[in-house]
């Protein structure tokens, strides 16, 4: 079995790769780790740009994807980063 950090490897050449890792091995937290890249959209704003950044993602969110019962409950959506110059907005 790949650990997740070995998946992350094969997925390097793509745009923008990213891994969600869940625990270590063994804590009680530990689940499920997700990786994507290649998004179908990204977004790079400054801190002043978050009223519109937020509606921008609220609109994407509006409208919930069908979710297929056997897999995690994370099956798409906004994986980002804010900064900490955030919560001065």
């Amino acid at each position: 079995m790949r650990s997740p950090l070995d998946a992350l490897a094969r997925f390097v050449d793509l745009p923008d790769p990213s891994l969600l890792e869940s625990a270590v091995p063994g804590h009680s937290l530990n689940r499920y780790s997700f990786l994507s890249a290649d998004p179908v959209a990204t977004i790079t704003a400054s801190a002043s740009q978050w009223p519109a950044v937020r509606e921008r993602v609220r609109r994407s969110l509006a409208t919930p994807p069908s979710r297929a019962a056997r897999l995690p409950p994370f099956q798409g959506g906004w994986i980002g980063w804010f900064s900490y110059e955030l919560g001065s907005a």
